[in-house]
């Protein structure tokens, strides 16, 4: 690539993301519907990781484990999993509406009326 690559662009055509389960690409992942593969090393990642598999969204695999292995027979299976990738779509529908209801101006001149108590 000539220059940096989209990730929200990318994440339009992908049936999964496999990540290391930083709030960054897991946000991102959301917002897209995309399912999730999180190969978690640290706390942080862990519990993102945790959070994903918990809403339904992806799974969590924990890469500190040197034992652990991931097959592309797994890769596939998450990949192709119609109810994880409907939840997916479903929670990014839902989290896209409530970021379009908050509309900053608006809470900020309704923030500012409450201090006026009015």
């Amino acid at each position: 690539h000539l220059a940096p690559v989209s990730v929200a662009e990318t994440l339009l055509s992908s049936a999964l993301v496999i990540h290391r389960g930083g709030s960054g690409i897991a946000s991102e992942a959301l917002l897209a519907g995309v399912p999730q593969l999180i190969l978690s090393a640290q706390i942080e990642q862990l519990l993102n990781g945790e959070a994903l598999e918990r809403a339904g969204v992806g799974k969590l695999i924990e890469a500190h484990d040197c034992s652990i292995t991931v097959s592309a027979a797994d890769i596939a299976a998450l990949s192709e999993n119609p109810v994880v990738t409907r939840r997916a779509m479903n929670l990014a529908e839902e989290l896209r509406q409530d970021l379009a209801d908050r509309d900053p101006a608006r809470r900020c001149v309704s923030g500012c009326l409450a201090l006026l108590n009015r």
